[in-house]
């Protein structure tokens, strides 16, 4: 059996994942133990090796990850004990041109943290 790569950035918690041309893997955010992430690698199965992407614009955890053709799109999560209301996307195509923030949030609010 052949060696799985490591991570660049060591997570523990609370990062996301998305697959991308049926061989690809994006790892985005979470938490390392005593820090929120904002950096993104991508895991090409074929090459067997993680590449370092453009890093969030936020730090932030347990968000969620959807890639829609060439777009990978974070949502919300939690950075530093609050809930994050934005949404980033970058182009998987273009991934040097960095996470982009969109011009909308979540209007619908968030509850408060321990309520």
């Amino acid at each position: 059996m052949v060696p799985r790569a490591s991570l660049l950035v060591a997570r523990n918690a609370g990062h996301s994942l998305g697959s991308y041309k049926q061989s690809r893997i994006l790892v985005v955010g979470g938490h390392d133990g005593s820090k929120y992430i904002e950096s993104c690698e991508e895991y090409s199965i074929e090459e067997n090796k993680f590449v370092a992407w453009s890093k969030l614009n936020s730090m932030r955890e347990y968000h969620s990850i959807e890639i829609l053709k060439t777009w990978a799109y974070c949502f919300g999560g939690i950075s530093n004990s609050a809930y994050i209301d934005t949404v980033e996307r970058m182009d998987m195509e273009a991934p040097e041109k960095g996470w982009k923030l969109m011009d909308f949030k979540n209007s619908a609010g968030f509850p408060k943290k321990n309520a």
